[in-house]
């Protein structure tokens, strides 16, 4: 949402009276974000603020590139085997 409907929607419910379901109908959004507009004086942004310090698989990446290196490998009589 912009900055210009972000303005237009508290004017329209507030000042020209406008039905808030009608206003959530046109502007496609959720009632209860409809409700938090008026206490916000914009968007929020997206995404963290902070960058991620590690990853979830940073302790295991070194033993999951050993394991799919290895799979290379693998003959194809063999993958037939274990998948049947």
């Amino acid at each position: 949402m912009d900055m210009d409907s972000w303005a237009e929607i508290p004017r329209l419910v507030l000042v020209e009276g406008v039905s808030k379901r009608s206003v959530c109908r046109e502007f496609g959004i959720r009632w209860g974000a409809l409700n938090k507009i008026p206490e916000h004086g914009e968007p929020r942004g997206h995404g963290s603020c902070t960058p991620r310090t590690q990853r979830k698989t940073g302790d295991h990446f070194a033993t999951m590139d050993q394991m799919l290196r290895s799979v290379r490998y693998i003959r194809i009589e063999e993958v037939v085997i274990a998948c049947c």
